[in-house]
């Protein structure tokens, strides 16, 4: 409109010094014209003054968590591969306090293991047949052990499927640490750049004993990767068979996905982390670059692993959109209130043997607070206790029955 109202007023003003004639009513006309546009440019200067004065309604921002109402029902078939080094006794007490108060069923080992040091098969867990036959299947599987898709299927059919994992290099030192594999080398503690001094000595894998499958590729070991064939293949497949893969160094991040995988409420993924390595082993996490390579090249495997699901990670808090932030700032609010609440009632041991502080209750617990300091072994140790006086009482009944002529063959 500015440019309309200019070239009118040139005419007008190259029309003005004629005032008879055809030249005069020209005059007229463009004087005329140019009146009704400054009208309409005034007019439409206070429109936009208005729209000033009374702007439009804001779109909506959420800034306050409100739970979204649920469309869906809570996932409760659940296959967790704990994996090492990961922040998996985490992860597995989460899982174990809403199974447990739901009167779940979980997958244990045969005898008193807490973990199956290979993989995950029927004929090593405990009641599975009576259990998958007679008393409706397992619900939960959350402890250690190789990654078998066709046994887990057998095990918790239509189970959703996650696992952690973690930067392959502080998942190296916190092995480092927790396995001691400086005392078996012989370096002493106090040895100064004492990864570097590791990586010295000769033939030092052959010297591991004891945490030796955690020393190079465990996750990949864990996940059962075929380390002679195409990585590529092995990274569609396990994006295939996984609905999550947790970030340990992004934990409160992953929870929010996993709420809403599972369709959970934000109070089920409550936690407190009881275990932390000790601080007097914090300067191994300052890695050289030198220190990295050599972890990364024994690592090869799992660094490709970890570099992969950080990608597709970080793609799903994207697709989550702009409620994925309020919603991991109301996760810590709780967790905050969490640990005002229960930290109150702990006190720090010493560190011991593993390398880490172990937080334990005072006296005065509260029932709340107490869950929450329970580890996952001894989750394991109550829960398969459970199932044993199930099992018990399973025979009890069938006994009866075969007595009274009632058991059908």
């Amino acid at each position: 409109m500015n440019y309309m109202y200019n070239h009118y007023l040139v005419l007008c003003t190259m029309a003005g010094p004629f005032r008879h004639g055809r030249k005069a009513v020209l005059s007229i006309i463009c004087c005329t014209s140019l009146l009704i546009l400054m009208v309409c440019n005034i007019a439409e200067l206070l429109i936009n003054y208005q729209s000033v004065l009374v702007p439009l309604p804001p779109q909506p921002i959420i800034t306050e968590y409100t739970e979204p109402p649920k469309r869906c029902h809570p996932r409760e078939h659940i296959v967790s591969l704990k994996t090492h080094k990961t922040a998996g006794s985490t992860l597995a007490s989460i899982f174990q306090r809403y199974g447990m108060s739901r009167n779940l069923t979980f997958v244990t080992p045969i005898g008193n293991r807490t973990a199956f040091s290979t993989g995950i098969k029927t004929n090593i867990v405990y009641g599975y047949s009576i259990v998958v036959k007679y008393l409706g299947g397992f619900d939960m599987s959350v402890c250690h052990g190789h990654y078998s898709r066709t046994e887990m299927n057998k095990i918790i059919p239509n189970a959703t499927y996650v696992t952690t994992i973690r930067n392959p290099v502080d998942r190296f030192v916190s092995s480092f640490v927790y396995y001691k594999y400086y005392e078996q080398v012989h370096i002493p503690y106090n040895t100064e750049n004492i990864l570097s001094k590791f990586f010295t000595v000769k033939d030092f894998s052959s010297k591991i004993k004891y945490g030796r499958s955690q020393l190079a590729n465990g996750i990949a070991r864990d996940f059962q990767v075929n380390t002679t064939g195409s990585i590529t293949n092995e990274l569609r497949r396990i994006d295939h068979d996984f609905d999550l893969i947790i970030l340990s160094e992004y934990f409160d991040e992953s929870l929010i996905l996993l709420k809403n995988l599972l369709c959970w409420e934000m109070d089920d993924l409550l936690y407190l982390s009881i275990r932390k390595h000790d601080k007097t082993y914090d300067h191994l996490y300052n890695v050289s670059d030198e220190v990295k390579s050599h972890i990364v090249g024994i690592n090869s495997i799992d660094a490709a692993l970890y570099e992969h699901f950080n990608k597709t990670f970080w793609q799903k808090v994207k697709a989550y959109g702009p409620r994925f932030s309020v919603e991991l700032a109301e996760l810590r609010r709780r967790l905050g209130m969490l640990h005002r609440e229960c930290s109150a009632s702990v006190r720090q041991d010493s560190h011991n043997k593993w390398g880490f502080n172990e937080y334990k209750l005072l006296p005065n617990d509260t029932e709340y607070c107490k869950k929450f300091f329970i580890v996952d072994d001894d989750n394991t140790k109550q829960y398969r206790s459970d199932l044993k006086r199930k099992l018990m009482l399973f025979e009890k009944e069938k006994k009866t029955e075969t007595t009274n002529g009632k058991w059908g063959s």
